[in-house]
């Protein structure tokens, strides 16, 4: 497939002049774009004069532009990451025939569900697409905590564990074991923990730089998705999460979602 040249000599000045803190001149856009002095003058002309380019006042250096900026600001790097795994989830939750999720990792330590496929059931765990989760309380919670260090873990438990069910793990000798365990394992589960009858299976998904940024779950109601169901259930997970590992390898801008 041929590209559009003149888009990527743009793209070259806006990455150059992204690359430098202060701004650079337009010679320097030039330079760090490997363009000729006329072609670069003819861009960083049509990108300022469109907002993606800003000549400081007073100065022969530019910025990134106020447009390019609100531009940036309007993605959703949490949708765009629900709409490239959305392939990977419908095979998983064919194999399980559970409700299958996909949660985010927010840049302020919040977890949220952004996709979730329910499966051919009359019975089925409850819709929490678009939710905040507490993290001690849930297999997606619980993985974040897991990648926590010490300093922060420490942090996180002086609040104190809020008790939602009878099984809610609300001791933090205990709490600690488990994520033990979870960085031992490489998945996480809860049963009971946050509401009576719901049972899930998570896995996580992390960015090319290790950094957890989203989690991929299977869940259903405890009767059904017993300990012989959620063991089942574990390789179709890790193979799924390992799929939206990969996509976002591939598209480095879907997992924007910590940074």
């Amino acid at each position: 497939m041929k590209l559009n040249q003149s888009v990527q000599k743009a793209i070259g000045i806006l990455r150059t002049a992204a690359s430098q803190a202060g701004g650079e001149s337009a010679s320097g856009l030039a330079r760090g774009a490997g363009l000729p002095w006329a072609t670069a003058v003819r861009l960083i002309r049509t990108l300022e004069a469109e907002g993606f380019l800003y000549r400081l006042p007073d100065s022969d250096r530019y910025v990134i532009g106020f447009g390019l900026v609100r531009l940036g600001r309007s993605g959703d790097p949490a949708r765009l990451l629900a709409a490239t795994a959305l392939p990977s989830l419908e095979r998983l939750a064919e194999a399980v025939g559970e409700t299958v999720s996909l949660s985010v990792v927010h840049r302020d330590g919040r977890l949220e569900v952004i996709e979730e496929i329910g499966p051919p059931r009359f019975t089925q765990s409850s819709t929490y697409a678009g939710s905040i989760h507490p993290l001690h309380a849930t297999s997606i919670g619980k993985l974040i905590l897991a990648a926590y260090d010490e300093v922060r873990l420490g942090e996180f438990l002086s609040g104190g564990l809020p008790r939602y069910t009878a099984t809610t793990i609300t001791d933090r000798g205990a709490l600690r074991e488990e994520l033990a365990l979870i960085r031992e394992r490489g998945w996480s589960g809860a049963v009971d923990e946050l509401e009576e009858g719901l049972a899930a299976v998570s896995a996580g998904v992390r960015d090319v730089d290790g950094e957890l940024v989203a989690m991929v779950s299977v869940s259903g109601p405890s009767f059904r998705f017993d300990e012989t169901a959620r063991t089942a259930a574990l390789g179709p997970l890790r193979e799924a999460a390992q799929a939206v590992e990969r996509l976002i390898a591939e598209r480095p801008q879907a997992s924007g979602l910590r940074k």
